[in-house]
């Protein structure tokens, strides 16, 4: 059963239907051996096919005589010769399997060159680091590439199976296209299609290749700050209060060894306040240590100004890069505030955006507007045809880097599924394409 096992693994097939002669010592003997052995070998029994016993039918026997039969078969010993499947090989030859295939089949039906799979691909995507379509000329002779179909190829070399296909341009919306994968028009489709609850009704989609999510685009401006307050910028409020803190104790504690020391430190309360306040903040320039008489209280001030030149040179980084660098502000940072002021929002023109603006998050049907690349959609945003336009992360992120002085991100990040490959293939071929995918992208980032 082993050698049996070892023989199928050798072919690189995860499924197969047992086909054997229905007799008891088939049932209990052989069957659960072959099980185990096919199991530890990572092979799936598919179906188990019993026949009737052999010789009950006389004209099977006649027929597994003659596979024996140099004229029908080959028969050859390998005792001694052979200890595993590539010197058998060498010894027999490869295998021909039907259709006059050197290739194992994969134990289930796929394409071949003959018939590749059909691979739609949305013709005039908005960016073309994702995908773009090179037409070489009149007619059909066009090539794609960009993001995703490189990591669709990538995706594809990965394969343990050998998957021929051919891309085709659709022009169509992209529930179109998922449509036309749904009626087996395409046998899978690659791009910036988003992964959506509705298209999972029609068809499979592997895991999500970008980040997921949508974000909404607004026009920048230079922050307006109060620029008498500035200087307050550098630090948080709570890094504020706890420098000020650190600094009075400081001078207590210095305070507190002197006092017994020096005439000066002694007085009236209000004397002792005042100089404890100026001995705090005097020490943050400068060490004044010939006034100091204890080795004590010189311990804490080279503390100190140690803590005091690393919380002055971090203040002074941070306010020069306040004042050297253009902060940008949105314009508007929610969606609440388009909508009470019923304002125009944009999406990109064929997508399923338009639908989950009006469904999901309550814009008007007649706010809405659709563009078809990204110099439209800055234009409707510089003119202020738009207030707003709502893109997809990765989308976006191309967007804004583009576009870096005129628009940038605001709000929060919407939940959506992100791009994904289109398929109707068996469930099995998309479960391991869907690993493979994962795989690749971990590898990438890796």
């Amino acid at each position: 059963m082993k050698a049996i096992a070892a023989i199928i693994d050798s072919w690189e097939w995860h499924r197969v239907t047992v086909i054997y002669e229905d007799t008891e010592s088939s049932t209990a003997g052989i069957i659960p051996h072959l099980y185990d052995a096919l199991r530890e070998s990572g092979v799936e029994i598919a179906h188990l096919l019993p026949l009737p016993p052999l010789v009950s039918n006389p004209s099977m026997s006649e027929e597994l005589e003659r596979v024996k039969q140099d004229a029908f078969g080959f028969s050859k010993s390998i005792v001694g010769k052979a200890s595993n499947s590539s010197s058998m090989n060498c010894s027999l030859g490869p295998v021909l399997w039907p259709g006059s295939s050197l290739t194992p089949p994969r134990g289930w039906a796929v394409p071949t060159k003959a018939h590749p799979l059909r691979i739609g691909v949305p013709n005039g995507t908005t960016f073309q680091e994702f995908l773009f379509v090179d037409y070489k000329g009149s007619g059909n002779d066009f090539s794609v590439g960009g993001y995703a179909i490189d990591l669709f190829n990538l995706t594809v070399q990965n394969l343990q199976y050998y998957l021929p296909y051919k891309f085709d341009c659709f022009s169509g919306t992209y529930d179109q296209l998922v449509q036309q994968v749904h009626s087996k028009n395409f046998d899978a489709a690659v791009g910036d299609i988003s992964i959506v609850s509705s298209r999972l009704e029609y068809v499979e989609f592997t895991h999500p290749y970008t980040q997921p999510g949508l974000v909404m685009v607004v026009p920048a401006r230079r922050s307006r700050g109060n620029k008498a307050w500035l200087f307050m910028k550098p630090f948080t409020n709570s890094m504020w209060i706890i420098t000020g803190v650190t600094t009075i104790y400081n001078g207590f504690v210095v305070w507190l060894i002197e006092r017994n020391h020096s005439s000066e430190l002694r007085g009236s309360p209000l004397n002792q306040i005042g100089t404890l306040i100026w001995i705090s903040f005097s020490t943050l320039f400068s060490l004044n240590g010939e006034k100091l008489h204890s080795n004590l209280s010189r311990m804490a001030m080279v503390v100190w100004l140690f803590v005091a030149l690393v919380i002055t040179q971090t203040y002074t980084a941070n306010l020069s890069s306040i004042l050297t660098v253009k902060k940008l502000e949105a314009t508007v940072t929610n969606i609440e505030t388009l909508q009470r002021s019923n304002a125009k929002v944009g999406y990109c023109r064929g997508s399923y955006l338009a639908r989950y603006l009006v469904d999901v998050l309550d814009f008007k049907d007649n706010n809405i507007r659709n563009f078809s690349s990204a110099n439209n959609y800055a234009e409707a945003l510089r003119t202020r045809e738009i207030e707003a336009i709502f893109l997809d992360v990765p989308i976006a992120k191309l967007f804004v880097a583009k576009y870096c002085k005129e628009f940038i991100v605001a709000g929060p990040t919407y939940k959506t599924g992100g791009f994904g490959f289109v398929s109707c293939l068996s469930i099995i071929l998309i479960a391991v394409f869907l690993l493979i995918v994962h795989h690749t992208l971990t590898c990438s980032v890796s």
